[in-house]
């Protein structure tokens, strides 16, 4: 039998913000992987899915980086602004091949 989904509390909050940094992105644009393997930190793996081009996100308890590590956005919720979330993988110039075609 699968183990219980854990609470937000339980979530440990680098973790929670890449979970919530994949819900806020539209799946019809973006495949959105999370990776928590033991030992290391959780990453995200998103795809453009019109560019069929992506990259690992990993985040700490202050922002999101790129996986070279340069910072995206903040992560808390008293720092972020509406639609820091999309920013992250979606708006950053710093990254345009995950940028949404159009």
């Amino acid at each position: 039998m699968p183990a219980p989904d854990p609470s937000p509390g339980d979530i440990p909050a680098p973790r929670a913000a890449l979970v919530a940094l994949a819900a806020a992105l539209d799946p019809r644009d973006f495949a959105t992987s999370l990776t928590a393997t033991p030992g290391r930190p959780a990453r995200l793996s998103v795809t453009n899915r019109q560019a069929a081009i992506g990259d690992d996100i990993c985040a700490d308890h202050r922002a999101y980086y790129w996986s070279w590590g340069e910072w995206i956005a903040p992560t808390s919720a008293g720092d972020r602004r509406p639609h820091d979330h999309q920013r992250a993988a979606h708006h950053t110039p710093a990254h345009p091949r995950l940028r949404e075609q159009g």
